[in-house]
């Protein structure tokens, strides 16, 4: 990969604290030489870049001879946007063992590879290996190539709930190739997420059908499905389901076992909706009995426990919640399972509860830009003052969001002590 050089040269002046001047004076020649070379807009010879690229203790300028690696890197990467398990699980096992120092120049493929890899497979702990080097590199290397960088980023963030870095990344990613965007189905797809994460459903809507309509001009179809779930999910939420129910039935008929289980979770998700409990239950056990991959099953079990609370069988439900709390895979989740077992106890009017939603949870997810769960805190706040009979405190949470028909639903089922 071809660096920006310029923007090296900036990177590693900084970090050493030196001026333009200063290296300038450094390799004998102007500031307004380096900042242009830096800029872009000037182009120094090979010889003062050497200098330079010692005076600063630089490696990533140098251009070595083409890596006889670097076509399987380029492969693995287009395996992995195009979905393609089968290749990508098969490149990943070729440069699993490859000594990233090995590579040079090609390190930063390297890592987004690896980086894009473990996000492919929901493994988040695996990407966030990855994750400095993926930044160090989308810093300095020429705009076309960045925008899979920072898109990338964008993603990660997205899957690890911290909406606030997720949109800032994705946002990078729009401003840096507003050409790449148009015609990019992997970003309308996190755009479609991130809108749904939003509880804006028209916005993700939109860029769902986007994301479907670009991969199916590229004959995508694990990215297609990937897709359809999402306008599907926007469906269940601002419309009646029984013909998303059979939509979904004819999915789960029509594609490979690897998306079984999330059609199960799906199919669950839209009977609740319809408050038909025995069915969704029905599917979200079915969905959880061999999902092993953490990062669905936590989903599918907090699922699964919200099921059981508003079916009033408090003993499951704590069950649930229990081995949820033990897999601790993410703090958002953590949360929700704790918030989940306090309403089923009836022990959320405690101040213990109160304070703690006020002081730690909330400012948590405000802090990720999680808008909609910490709305959902206030809601319950404001509930639990209401029954406490301190109005103006109701107020101010119900002023924030006044909650929603499952919230008011668990509340009333299970009356604060």
């Amino acid at each position: 990969m071809r660096y920006d050089r310029g923007k090296i040269v900036r990177k590693y002046r900084k970090m050493l604290g030196w001026s333009q001047t200063k290296l300038g004076n450094h390799v004998n020649t102007s500031a307004s030489i380096i900042s242009r070379f830096e800029a872009g807009k000037y182009t120094l010879t090979e010889e003062k870049i050497t200098q330079i690229q010692q005076a600063l203790n630089i490696k990533e300028i140098t251009y070595p001879a083409y890596h006889p690696l670097l076509d399987k890197l380029n492969a693995w990467q287009k395996s992995i946007s195009m979905g393609n398990h089968q290749k990508a699980d098969d490149y990943y096992k070729q440069f699993k063992d490859v000594s990233i120092r090995s590579l040079n120049d090609e390190t930063g493929l390297y890592s987004l590879c690896h980086f894009r890899y473990g996000l492919m497979k929901f493994n988040l702990d695996y990407a966030e290996a990855f994750l400095e080097d993926v930044k160090k590199h989308a810093d300095v290397i020429p705009t076309p190539y960045g925008y899979l960088y920072y898109k990338s980023i964008g993603c990660y963030y997205l899957l690890r709930s911290q909406m606030g870095d997720a949109w800032t990344y994705l946002h990078v990613a729009k401003k840096l190739d507003k050409e790449q965007f148009t015609h990019d189905g992997e970003i309308h797809l996190y755009y479609a997420l991130a809108y749904y994460l939003r509880e804006n459903f028209a916005d993700s809507h939109e860029h769902a059908v986007k994301a479907m309509m670009l991969f199916q001009d590229k004959m995508n179809q694990p990215n297609i499905l990937y897709s359809r779930f999402l306008v599907i999910k926007n469906q269940i939420r601002r419309e009646s389901t029984p013909t998303i129910i059979e939509q979904l039935h004819t999915i789960l008929e029509n594609y490979p076992s690897t998306h079984r289980f999330y059609i199960y979770y799906l199919i669950s998700y839209a009977y609740l909706q319809q408050d038909e409990y025995e069915q969704a239950l029905k599917y979200i056990r079915k969905a959880l009995h061999h999902e092993t991959n953490p990062f669905f099953k936590e989903r599918y079990l907090y699922l699964y426990a919200y099921i059981y609370a508003l079916m009033g069988d408090v003993e499951m439900t704590i069950t649930m919640i229990n081995g949820g709390l033990k897999m601790a895979t993410s703090e958002k989740y953590q949360y929700r399972f704790y918030i989940l077992k306090e309403i089923v106890q009836c022990t959320y009017g405690s101040e213990s509860f109160r304070r703690r939603v006020s002081e730690e949870i909330i400012p948590f997810y405000q802090s990720n830009g999680d808008v909609v769960e910490a709305n959902y805190c206030h809601a319950i706040l404001g509930d639990v003052y209401y029954r406490l009979k301190s109005y103006k405190q109701a107020c101010k949470h119900y002023y924030v969001f006044p909650g929603n028909r499952f919230i008011s639903h668990l509340l009333q089922k299970y009356p604060v002590k």
